[in-house]
């Protein structure tokens, strides 16, 4: 009996011994599997959800899934389809490079790939991942499973929606994407933000004021503006999104909430306040940038039939174009004009769209090079007659020209040179 004893006891201390075991080692696996502090959990944390690749950079239609996650220690990554994993790895690094985020992934058979990260909008909602080998370019919507889109707006978003004026220290540029850089002017007391939420298209601005609540300067279009879609959420919340004209890959997400009237933009320049949707004669009065700022005199912005006296000077360097007589480092006004338009005016092939119903806003930097937004002017009669709004100037490419000399566009956030001799 005594021997039974000893060994049913010794049977019970094994078996404690073992669980005991087994509880350590669940313990150390959800350790192993808790993110710890580092840039790289900054970063990853808010993207862990499985997210779809947004409609415009897709192939074939076929939709991908990216999804970051947290095990042994270890952030992971992969891309897959339904079917199959694509891509799949460890994340050995970040490196940070002119506001882009290069994560070092460890592919299997002892390969690695350089993956970019950037977030496609300030508000986290959407997210870039761009690589040369493997070579892919995609976007993706935080948490979105890809269905239920419907082309167009919600009919009680459509319209004109404004904030009361609000301390500009409410505001910030970065959104969640940079909190910490919030707007600073000794001459900006006050700002306003306008959203508009037209039938397919969106687009906004942010207008600056005094102390005295005078209008000091009037906000650019946000630009990535056409071809809207929505997505219908919880709780009265929607994600739209928009496209800069002729290109899909750059992609523009809002999310919003529609509460007791009034309409909130979700993390996007920080905690500014809710807004009211104007009345229709309101809206029309709003109209305060575009056409408006040229005929008060800017300078900068005007459209491209104000340039005229400028580009005359071009007549003869219109005709050696081909060649590389003009000097870029010298052009005047309409000359900058006219070779933006050229690469600008292949987005509007056989819609009868011309240089006449343009705005081209130019914009000197520090070290010298040019900045160029270009608008629509849909305060011109052909535009009208193409049933566009009224009410806004969408924003439809960023230009530059840089150090070089050289034509750069910078639409979809990359500074890419289109031409190195003017005219071409």
């Amino acid at each position: 009996m005594q021997t039974k004893a000893k060994l049913l006891g010794l049977a019970l201390v094994a078996v404690v011994i073992v669980s005991g075991c087994r509880a350590k080692s669940t313990t150390q696996q959800k350790l192993a599997d808790q993110p710890q502090p580092s840039k790289l959990t900054t970063l990853l944390q808010p993207v862990r959800k499985r997210s779809a690749e947004d409609a415009g950079t897709r192939t074939n239609q076929q939709v991908t899934y990216s999804r970051f996650t947290y095990h042994q220690n270890h952030w992971r990554w992969a891309l897959t389809t339904n079917k199959r994993t694509v891509i799949k790895g460890i994340i050995t690094g970040v490196k940070s490079q002119d506001g882009l985020k290069k994560l070092t992934v460890k592919l299997p058979q002892k390969q690695t790939a350089t993956v970019i990260f950037s977030w496609v909008d300030s508000a986290k909602q959407a997210y870039n991942l761009k690589s040369t080998s493997p070579k892919f370019n995609r976007n993706f919507i935080v948490g979105d499973n890809g269905k239920g889109w419907t082309t167009g707006v919600p009919a009680e978003l459509k319209g004109t929606w404004q904030t009361d004026l609000y301390a500009a220290k409410r505001y910030h540029p970065g959104g969640l994407v940079d909190p910490a850089g919030a707007y600073e002017s000794s001459n900006d007391a006050f700002m306003r933000t306008t959203f508009y939420v037209n039938a397919d298209r969106l687009d906004g601005r942010n207008d600056t004021y005094n102390q005295h609540k005078e209008l000091v300067s009037e906000g650019a279009g946000w630009g990535a503006n056409h071809q809207a879609s929505y997505k219908k959420l919880a709780h009265h919340n929607y994600w739209l999104k928009s496209y800069v004209i002729g290109d899909k890959t750059a992609l523009n997400v809002y999310r919003v909430q529609l509460t007791n009237d009034r309409l909130k933009l979700i993390g996007v320049f920080g905690n500014i306040p809710a807004m009211n949707k104007l009345t229709s004669a309101q809206a029309r009065a709003d109209r305060t940038y575009g056409a408006a700022a040229a005929q008060k005199g800017d300078t900068t912005t005007a459209s491209s039939s104000e340039h005229r006296e400028s580009s005359a000077t071009t007549g003869t360097s219109s005709s050696s174009t081909a060649t590389s007589t003009v000097d870029t480092h010298n052009l005047t006004t309409g000359q900058v004009n006219q070779w933006v338009w050229l690469h600008l005016k292949q987005d509007y092939a056989g819609k009868h769209v011309t240089m006449q119903d343009m705005f081209f806003t130019q914009t000197t930097n520090d070290d010298g090079t040019l900045t160029i937004q270009v608008k629509e002017n849909h305060s011109t009669e052909n535009m009208k007659k193409q049933g566009v709004t009224e009410m806004v100037d969408p924003t439809v490419g960023w230009y530059g020209i840089n150090s070089k000399g050289e034509l750069t566009e910078n639409t979809a956030g990359d500074s890419k040179v289109i031409a190195t001799e003017y005219g071409k």
